[in-house]
């Protein structure tokens, strides 16, 4: 089977214009997002397995600046002060300091039924702090 003639060119204007749209379409979703990196980015100090050893110097510190820039994007600030909300924000956070008792077989991969995040977010809720969450 041939394409005939005479839609070469209405299939290569077509695609053209797919193009173009496709690359304004590109353009718009960068401009519009282009400043969720920093609050994308601060997202993995949820991950318990780049949490430093308790013994660590870095230990005490670490999440603190990525705990700061997911406040500032999502909870209304506006009626407390800085000081106040910051120190909210790492009582909060302090509530996860219980990161590394998770169990090794857990870490390790080797229980087929629990991943980190499963056991991570049950951890959580059973947290006394974290009642207010409804589970369906």
């Amino acid at each position: 089977m041939s394409v005939p003639r005479y839609s070469k060119p209405n299939t290569r204007s077509k695609l053209c214009l797919h193009k173009n749209a496709l690359q304004k379409d590109l353009a718009n979703i960068d401009q519009r997002f282009s400043s969720a990196q920093p609050v994308l980015s601060a997202f993995a100090v949820f991950d318990v397995m780049m949490v430093p050893p308790p013994e660590s110097v870095n230990f005490k510190k670490y999440g603190l600046k990525d705990i700061e820039t997911l406040a500032k994007q999502f909870y209304d600030e506006s009626n407390l002060n800085y000081e106040v909300k910051k120190q909210q924000f790492q009582a909060e956070w302090g509530k996860l300091e219980w990161k590394k008792v998770i169990p090794k077989d857990v870490v390790d991969g080797k229980c087929p039924t629990v991943t980190i995040t499963t056991w991570t977010v049950h951890h959580m809720l059973k947290q006394s702090s974290y009642r207010h969450f409804i589970l369906y």
